[in-house]
């Protein structure tokens, strides 16, 4: 099909040789964006290549579409100050930023302690983000992955930490056990 195309365009535009360059373009560039491409070619006689203006032009108007959109949804306000437009977030843009605001991972300080605490958890798929958040957590406070929703560990467990789990609504999903014998995770390295 690619071929026929092909050759319907050269022996269209035989006569014009720079549109001809332009044919092995569009045949050299990926396989969907070259197809489409060759059909207007063909059937048309038209080039759609997009020139850097033009690319700036539509990135603009995406960037004015996206702030319209979130103006309407209420996220930010559009304000001027001293001849400057500013874009400020309203008290319910505030309120989504604070809820998705997990991922920015805090640093838990996490003091060594005598006693061992083993962490298990089973967080639903629906949460996978606030459950790799977890996982990262209690990595950099040093806790033994044993299986994916088993950590181990002769760390404290820090009160804020506590309270971020708290404030995601996560408390539900996790238990946190204090072991006083390890039985067969003697071997392993507990930090």
């Amino acid at each position: 099909m690619k071929t026929e195309l092909i050759l319907r365009a050269i022996g269209k535009h035989k006569d014009r040789p720079g549109e001809l360059s332009a044919v092995f373009k569009m045949f050299f560039s990926g396989y969907q964006e070259s197809y489409r491409r060759m059909r207007k070619f063909a059937y048309r006689g038209q080039i759609t290549y997009e020139t850097n203006k033009e690319f700036e032009k539509r990135e603009k108007q995406n960037f004015y579409n996206l702030v319209n959109y979130l103006t309407y949804e209420g996220l930010i306000e559009k304000k001027i100050e001293n001849n400057k437009k500013l874009l400020l977030l309203t008290k319910k843009g505030k309120n989504k930023v604070d809820k998705n605001n997990f991922r920015q991972l805090r640093r838990y300080s996490s003091e060594p302690a005598k006693e061992t605490i083993i962490i298990i958890f089973d967080v639903p798929e629906t949460f996978k983000r606030k459950r790799e958040w977890l996982r990262q957590c209690l990595f950099n406070m040093k806790f033994t992955k044993i299986q994916k929703s088993v950590w181990v560990g002769q760390r404290k467990i820090p009160e804020d930490f506590l309270m971020d789990l708290k404030k995601l609504k996560m408390l539900t999903y996790i238990h946190i056990l204090k072991a006083e014998k390890l039985g067969t995770l003697v071997g392993e390295k507990l930090n």
